[in-house]
């Protein structure tokens, strides 16, 4: 029997060290995917900043930096005030990046980047705001 439980404990850790590796791999390309997303956001700020619009970033993504140039020191901190639903201004708020008119908050572009995750939250974001705008329908 003392050769049995050497080899169960040999299965055992060879099973952890191949869900580890897995895990760790996974990890990796999640990092890889979200710093894709982030500087893909980077270059719609610079590209709507070079257009001499305001630019809004999604409010959870804020935080985010790239290539050293923080989101929320080249974006507006929220958007300008609509007469729209708390639940819609919550959701547009979420929407990865919109470019706004500097002198009216009007909405001249809203963008999703998505790479990872369901394209359909983000067509439901982007659906809320075009119902939200009556002269766009």
């Amino acid at each position: 029997m003392p050769g049995n439980a050497q080899a169960v404990l040999a299965t055992e850790k060879a099973k952890a060290e191949k869900t580890a590796k897995s895990r760790h791999a996974a990890i990796v390309e999640e990092q890889r995917e979200e710093s894709e997303h982030t500087r893909i956001q980077h270059l719609l700020i610079t590209i709507g900043r070079a257009l001499n619009l305001a630019v809004h970033v999604a409010r959870n993504d804020r935080h985010r930096a790239c290539d050293g140039e923080a989101f929320a020191l080249l974006t507006v901190p929220e958007l300008p005030a609509r007469d729209w639903s708390r639940e819609v201004m919550e959701t547009v708020s979420l929407i990865d990046l919109i470019w706004l008119k500097p002198e009216t908050g009007e909405i001249v572009s809203a963008f999703e980047v998505e790479k990872s995750t369901s394209i359909y939250s983000g067509i439901l974001r982007l659906e809320d705001l075009a119902r939200s705008i009556p002269h766009r329908l």
